[in-house]
């Protein structure tokens, strides 16, 4: 994948083209997973931060 200066190389077979095609959509699925869980974590915090909300604030 890398030729020999390090860069990206230039050629690929059509099957390593797809293979990657591929991995690259199962990072941009766990990425969207990810930011997901972190707008609920975002969202629990936020709300366990107002203090109008805790048990026992009435």
């Amino acid at each position: 994948m890398r030729d020999a200066d390090g860069g990206p190389a230039e050629t690929a077979t059509p099957l390593l083209v797809e293979i990657l095609t591929t991995e690259r959509g199962r990072i941009d699925r766990m990425v969207g997973d990810l930011v997901r869980s972190r707008d609920v974590l975002s969202d629990v915090i936020e709300t366990a931060s107002d203090p109008g909300l805790r048990p026992g604030t009435d």
